[in-house]
């Protein structure tokens, strides 16, 4: 049996079975490629992707690049998502 460690440092027992899926997971996407489901369409130049075999995240950048998410990115993508929000729900006085 394998012990992992958790984020709050305490150690927790894992199963073998799960670790072996894992990798068997891991394995299929490194030989025959991630197959990513649009997730999060912030804008019309950066979406958020997920792997449907692996739970991988990525996103796309302003050049078109694909890069790992991580939470600084999730919070950036989340705020520019809520400011786009915002700016396409803004009415603007009509002058007469």
């Amino acid at each position: 049996m394998k012990i992992f460690y958790t984020f709050d440092l305490q150690i927790s027992p894992q199963p073998k079975i799960m670790s072996i899926q894992n990798f068997i997971k891991g394995l299929c996407c490194h030989v025959f490629g991630h197959s990513y489901k649009l997730t999060h369409k912030i804008s019309g130049a950066i979406k958020e992707y997920q792997c449907s075999t692996c739970k991988k995240e990525v996103a796309t950048n302003l050049q078109g690049d694909l890069e790992v998410i991580t939470s600084s990115k999730r919070k950036l993508h989340h705020m520019l998502q809520l400011f786009l929000e915002k700016k396409r729900n803004h009415k603007t006085p009509q002058l007469e």
